[in-house]
């Protein structure tokens, strides 16, 4: 059973046993369950609370070519670590959604925007405002939604060296690169179990 697997990981990591070397081996839902619950319970969510609205504007731009270069802008003002991360994270989601394009009903990059977008991408809410920030937050939901996909759909683009030289370039260059490899994201994929059971044990030594 995936939940009972995804309980007893989080059981021996709080714990100080969890074993890198069974996790990597653990197929792709007991992985992002495992994801789902770490990224859901943190204080503040992977995209911060602080840049919210410029993810959200970056989405909502209708070029394609706005919309990356705004989420490129947006992802290069996180910290080093949340970017590192994320990076990683959109890389293991577009290995499953490449692993699973011959099943039928596999999931899809809008399926795994859906799944995750909010949870990665939140915004902070008090009782002073939270009225006005829920019609807010509604409205948002589509785009926040988004965000992940077109994370997904042009990775490569959107994660190229985030500094702020090639981001005065972009505009010249953006429309000559191309998608990245599938073999690349089946690497990253596997690095990835690696680094969750490194993020499981930082939790248990920060909580």
């Amino acid at each position: 059973d995936t939940r009972a697997r995804v309980i007893q990981h989080k059981k021996d990591a709080n714990k100080g046993r969890l074993d890198l070397n069974v996790l990597v081996q653990e197929p792709y839902p007991v992985l992002s369950w495992l994801l789902m619950d770490f990224f859901r319970e943190l204080r503040e969510p992977l995209l911060t609370y602080s840049l919210f609205t410029p993810f959200i504007r970056a989405q909502q731009h209708e070029s394609r070519l706005e919309r990356i270069v705004g989420l490129r802008s947006a992802i290069f003002a996180l910290p080093d670590c949340h970017r590192q991360t994320l990076q990683l994270i959109v890389a293991f989601f577009a290995a499953i959604v490449a692993n699973q394009r011959s099943v039928e009903g596999g999931l899809t990059n809008q399926d795994m925007g859906a799944l995750f977008g909010r949870i990665f991408l939140r915004n902070r809410l008090d009782k002073a405002t939270a009225g006005k920030r829920f019609h807010m937050l509604q409205s948002a939901v589509p785009h926040v939604d988004r965000v992940v996909t077109t994370m997904l759909l042009d990775f490569k683009e959107v994660f190229t060296t985030t500094n702020a030289a090639h981001m005065r370039e972009l505009n010249q260059e953006i429309e000559g690169l191309h998608e990245a490899k599938e073999a690349e994201h089946h690497q990253a994929c596997r690095a990835l179990g690696l680094s969750v059971g490194m993020v499981l044990r930082y939790r248990h030594i920060t909580s």
